[in-house]
């Protein structure tokens, strides 16, 4: 619900909502008693600016066991690709060794 600020005579702005249109509100700063416009003179009224509230995030349990799956599936993806280079360096030495057999 849209939120307006009704001026006071001290100065004061007093929030009013749509439902207190054609009303009376009490000045939370001087305790007068001041009329609401009307509906359609509500919308002259300066708007108040919604409150957002910050969303909390919090790391729960679910959120810490993904981020340990993901750590350990980026580890063995990389120790594999190690592996693999590995082999292929043992494969080079050995054909070269065989190499160095066949000219003896």
């Amino acid at each position: 619900m849209k939120t307006y600020l009704l001026p006071c005579v001290c100065s004061a702005d007093i929030p009013v909502g749509v439902g207190q249109a054609g009303g009376r509100v009490t000045c939370p700063a001087c305790a007068r008693d001041v009329d609401v416009p009307k509906l359609r003179l509500l919308g002259n009224l300066s708007a108040m600016a919604p409150v957002v509230q910050p969303v909390e995030t919090r790391w729960g349990v679910a959120h810490g066991l993904t981020l340990c799956g993901v750590v350990l599936a980026l580890l063995a993806i990389d120790q594999e690709r190690v592996v693999s280079e590995e082999m292929v360096v043992v494969e080079v030495v050995v054909e070269l060794d065989q190499a160095m057999l066949l000219m003896l």
